[in-house]
């Protein structure tokens, strides 16, 4: 898995999205298996790097849905991050509002990109206030 990681991270840094979808294709036809969280985590970050954000959504909703993995912010972050940064507000917010119910601590990025999408909106910054106190 580590050989994978590393090759994940190289396409995230690269904005190489048809390399990870290769190494997405190898790690289902080669293990049975799920990919574990640093593989999701690399996977998805690539996807996210790379604007895909409607394919980035669906890996996460399936990440999500394995046994454990809504649990991990990790997953929250890098999404909420996303679609901050890509100008899906509502996409963002609507997300906040799942993690603000599952009672999760965001990063500290994740609530900075999340506060400058909302720029327009005194309702929504003061509601990502409220979470930070």
């Amino acid at each position: 898995n580590a050989i994978l990681v590393s090759l994940l991270k190289a396409c995230h840094l690269a904005g190489d999205l048809n390399f990870a979808k290769l190494i997405q294709k190898y790690i289902k036809d080669i293990k049975s298996d799920v990919l574990d969280v640093n593989l999701n985590t690399n996977l998805l970050n690539v996807y996210v790097k790379c604007q895909k954000m409607e394919e980035a959504n669906t890996l996460f909703r399936s990440i999500i849905m394995e046994r454990d993995n809504s649990t991990i912010p990790d997953f929250w972050n890098i999404m909420i991050s996303g679609y901050s940064l890509q100008g899906y507000t509502k996409e963002a917010l609507d997300l906040f509002q799942e993690v603000k119910q599952k009672d999760f601590v965001l990063l500290d990025n994740a609530i900075s990109d999340l506060l400058t999408a909302c720029l327009n909106s005194i309702e929504s910054g003061k509601m990502i206030h409220n979470y930070i106190i």
